[in-house]
């Protein structure tokens, strides 16, 4: 069933754990939408499995999961606007450039709202 809440990007795919009440994730959500990033959204308290898979313990969180199984996360407003600082970074580079992913990254971010 969680496979079902992904939504592709390339080789990857992003969903974002939020909150109906956060305004964080208001935030977040429209950060993500003005960028046209493909996410699926994902409500903490009604998919509890994810949050712990992915130690979310605040939110918003964005989680980019890859197909080897390694996965990337940011955490409250400013680590989602790192994410887009570097997805705009990898957007610029030269085709063929190595890029490089780390499993289970987080970002020291701590302006999320904790679950």
């Amino acid at each position: 069933m969680e496979s079902n809440l992904q939504q592709p990007i390339g080789h990857e795919s992003l969903f974002l754990v939020k909150t109906r009440t956060c305004p964080a994730c208001r935030t977040a959500i429209a950060l993500l939408d003005d960028r046209g990033v493909a996410y699926a959204p994902i409500l903490a308290d009604e998919h509890e499995s994810i949050a712990r898979r992915y130690d979310i313990r605040a939110v918003p969180t964005l989680v980019m999961t890859a197909p080897d199984g390694t996965w990337q996360k940011w955490t409250g407003v400013d680590g989602i606007r790192s994410f887009l600082r570097e997805r705009e970074a990898r957007m610029r580079m030269p085709a063929g450039a190595a890029t490089q992913s780390t499993a289970g990254h987080e970002s020291d971010n701590p302006s999320g709202r904790t679950v």
